[in-house]
């Protein structure tokens, strides 16, 4: 593994060492699994049954060749930072101890490694990537740029991830259950009457649109649903096609920038009540 792919939070628990390296230095303890319990704020919710049974009966065969990664918890216990679908596969396969690397970390640095290990894994479905960020961001105030550097993120694909949390909880479970991708979810929001998003993620998921026909498809519904008799002004200004963008990846939601004669107006969209809730806090923070 190289350094080029992990966040700089993880790099700074290891700046000198890539992560199979770091293990192999340290010392391995075998740790009854009564004693470890997963940590509340994993951001893996999904855990594939049939994944899940492979892995147990390799696990069986094998035995576990990576050790988990735990913090110890006076009176607690071990709480997994990293390694949950091979804990949890332990317990399937019969296994009563768990190899383990006990490590001292500060909570910021848990809750790092934790997420970045299952983005390294590519394990985390879009909403639990989009739920991973905003908590990081909730209990450690980061700004979205301090999330895209910690992670080795663009800022625009934070944003464009985090954007996916406005989403009805009905379209949420379909990127769950991978009948949408993140980019279907990102046509859904562009899309500006629920009536036409039930239609639009209908469409996706029975004649299986790829995202560039999803989106297509959103232009085609929100023009059909526009008021004949209003003339929409398009932004030509180069600067102000910009700022738009700019704005709705501040935002994390659909900005639009009308202007007119005399000055104009912008419009920003919200999708669900705590949605409005969100860009309300943002707002007034910046007074």
């Amino acid at each position: 593994m190289s350094k080029k792919g992990l966040g700089k939070g993880l790099l700074a628990l290891m700046p000198e060492q890539s992560v199979p390296e770091q293990e192999a230095k340290e010392q391995v303890r075998s740790i009854s699994i009564k004693e470890i319990f997963p940590n509340p704020n994993q951001p893996r919710r999904i855990f594939d049954e049939e994944k899940m049974a492979e892995l147990a009966a390799s696990i069986k065969q094998h035995g576990v060749v990576q050790p988990v990664i735990v913090v110890n918890l006076p009176d607690k216990g071990y709480e997994l930072v990293a390694g949950e679908r091979r804990w949890r596969a332990a317990q399937l396969a019969g296994l009563t101890e768990l190899p383990c690397i006990v490590r001292d970390l500060a909570p910021l640095l848990k809750e790092e490694l934790a997420l970045i290990e299952n983005i390294q894994r590519e394990d985390l479905n879009a909403i639990e990537e989009a739920q991973s960020y905003h908590h990081l961001m909730e209990s450690f105030s980061y700004t979205q740029e301090d999330l895209a550097n910690r992670l080795g993120k663009s800022r625009p694909y934070i944003a464009n991830t985090l954007r996916l949390r406005s989403l009805d909880a009905k379209y949420q479970d379909l990127i769950v259950a991978g009948s949408l991708s993140a980019g279907h979810g990102r046509a859904l929001l562009s899309v500006e009457q629920a009536k036409n998003r039930d239609i639009l993620a209908k469409d996706i998921v029975s004649k299986k649109l790829s995202v560039r026909q999803a989106e297509e498809l959103s232009k085609k519904l929100n023009s059909q649903s526009a008021p004949k008799t209003q003339k929409k002004i398009i932004v030509e200004d180069v600067n102000l096609r910009d700022l738009e963008s700019q704005l709705r990846d501040r935002f994390c939601t659909k900005v639009s920038i009308c202007p007119a004669t005399k000055g104009g107006k912008i419009v920003v969209d919200y999708y669900s009540e705590e949605e409005l809730m969100r860009l309300a806090d943002v707002l007034l923070k910046e007074e």
